[in-house]
């Protein structure tokens, strides 16, 4: 995991992370900084990310959805600004809780 992580340095822990082979399995924010957690074990085979400065950045949610990737994680942060993962299944199963979250959230 990664916490108390800056805007400017979410990139470079995703990468990292990724690079150990992790996807990003629940995101926070608190004072307007961010906590990842990377998992091996989610069952993702790929998986986007967009922080943004307004809260729900819809027509990049909409793109993502378009390319069959769904909500996987958010998080909104004091200032307005959001991180929205976004990540593609490994099986119909996994597919179906990710498509769960979108019904809670």
């Amino acid at each position: 995991y990664h916490y108390n992580v800056a805007d400017s340095r979410l990139q470079q822990h995703v990468e990292k992370g990724n690079d150990d082979g992790l996807y990003i399995s629940s995101v926070a924010s608190c004072q307007n900084l961010w906590a990842l957690i990377m998992d091996a074990g989610t069952g993702f085979t790929a998986q986007v990310y967009e922080m943004s400065h307004v809260f729900l950045p819809k027509e990049w949610i909409m793109e993502q959805w378009e390319k069959n990737y769904y909500i996987s994680a958010i998080a909104g942060a004091n200032n307005g600004s959001s991180l929205v993962v976004m990540s593609k299944a490994s099986s119909e199963r996994n597919k179906e809780e990710v498509e769960e979250w979108e019904l809670i959230g």
